[in-house]
């Protein structure tokens, strides 16, 4: 029980330090951080996902933080068009049945929305990827206008590939040469 507790608190400590750092990164580019999310990656408190909104754009950058430490680097990553289901294309009818699926999904993507670069059709939550400084999609729906009175698809996008678990630990071993391997990779 005192080691768990003692985990969530380091939990909770580690995630503060990161927000802080976050908004200072996003200061220095002169940047107005509007929302701001950080994540700590699979099964660690060491190497953190950190997406802010600027001016309709999500900046998404990857934080290794020890514990115990000041030693941050921060490991640059891409930034995206903000998808809005509102105004953003393809627009729907109102009272079309795919309307409502991107409501309901940007509802539990809590709005961290965004579009696939080279596939207009499909809409992701940005809050998850493979790669914590990557924009590239995890999941998300393809949207029909030519058909909007059916539900949209849900797709996967998980890469288990061995660039992409390489790329991963050299962030999280601070592995200063493969992890600007993998900033190119997420971009």
């Amino acid at each position: 029980l005192l080691t768990a507790g003692f985990y969530l608190l380091l939990g909770l400590v580690q995630q503060q330090r990161v927000q802080q750092l976050a908004l200072e990164h996003a200061r220095q580019q002169g940047h107005q951080a509007e929302r701001l999310l950080v994540k700590p990656t699979l099964g660690n408190l060491l190497l953190w996902r950190t997406v802010y909104l600027h001016e309709n754009h999500f900046y998404v950058n990857a934080l290794r933080l020890p514990p115990f430490s000041d030693d941050a680097r921060l490991i640059p990553g891409g930034h995206i068009s903000r998808y809005d289901p509102n105004t953003s294309e393809p627009q729907l009818p109102p009272d079309s049945m795919g309307r409502r699926d991107i409501q309901r999904f940007a509802y539990f993507s809590d709005n961290y929305l965004a579009r696939h670069p080279e596939d207009g059709q499909f809409i992701y939550d940005l809050r998850y990827s493979n790669l914590p400084n990557s924009i590239l999609p995890l999941w998300g729906i393809r949207v029909d206008p030519q058909q909007p009175h059916r539900h949209v698809r849900y797709e996967t996008y998980r890469d288990a590939s061995p660039e992409v678990r390489d790329a991963f630990l050299a962030m999280l071993l601070d592995r200063t040469e493969k992890a600007n391997d993998a900033q190119t990779q997420a971009e």
